[in-house]
């Protein structure tokens, strides 16, 4: 009797019905799972009219008039597009006016500009290096001045330019060469072997001194560096 009302109990659990859980109605996609073509076919009927949504539609004499209207704007804008052509001015770009670079003030003076190219190498600040410079010609504005300087205040006020010490050696020589030498050149090649190199002066020194200050448009560039090439390219378009 005991284990047929176990038995019974255990068929009551497994048939006992279990609570459905209400689920949340799933949002249907904007886009339906229909082909494109069935949905233009319910929209609009299966009949031969134009049908935006259908790139590669053919069918009706509309289709080759708006082909021949299609070739007929090609051709206009083609026409057009030759017109403007001979229309315009010269294709060559025009070398505009040189800009506010920091050599052109003192291209007036070879010494203020090689003393301005030697303290504005291994700089990439702007503001640091027209500080430095304007400071270093308040403190010496000619060359016969630079003897008068104390050493110690030039290199504080170069010294935000970094490699203050080989800063001052080139300043120095640079002066030197240009109160001492008669006819002032400026090459790479050392004095010892005949040339006219200065201590600390480079290629983009030597050519910016025939550039800015001697305005030799011929010269034939020592270094690669943009402004020098762009300045060179200015001189000779300015004719």
């Amino acid at each position: 009797m005991r284990n047929e009302v176990t038995a019974d109990k255990q068929k009551q659990k497994r048939t006992k019905k279990v609570p459905k859980v209400k689920q949340e109605p799933t949002r249907r996609s904007s886009r339906s799972s229909k082909p494109r073509r069935i949905l233009n076919v319910e929209a609009w009927g299966d009949h031969d009219e134009y049908d935006p949504l259908e790139s590669d539609y053919s069918g009706s004499d509309d289709s080759a008039e708006s082909d021949e209207g299609t070739d007929k704007k090609k051709r206009r804008n083609k026409k057009m597009k030759r017109r403007r052509i001979s229309l315009s001015p010269s294709t060559t770009p025009k070398i505009p006016k040189p800009s506010d670079l920091e050599r052109e003030r003192y291209a007036h003076d070879g010494w203020m500009l090689l003393c301005a190219c030697v303290l504005m190498t291994r700089c990439s600040s702007a503001a640091t290096k027209e500080k430095c410079i304007g400071g270093f010609f308040d403190m010496c504005p000619k060359p016969s001045d630079f003897g008068t300087l104390d050493p110690e205040e030039l290199r504080k006020m170069v010294h935000s330019l970094g490699f203050q010490v080989d800063r001052v050696r080139s300043l120095s020589a640079v002066t030197t060469a240009w109160l001492t030498r008669g006819e002032f050149g400026l090459d790479l090649i050392p004095v010892e072997k005949g040339g006219q190199k200065i201590w600390g002066a480079g290629a983009f020194t030597v050519d910016s001194y025939y550039l800015f200050a001697k305005g030799d448009k011929e010269w034939d560039l020592l270094c690669d560096i943009d402004d020098v090439k762009w300045f060179r390219g200015w001189l000779r378009g300015r004719d």
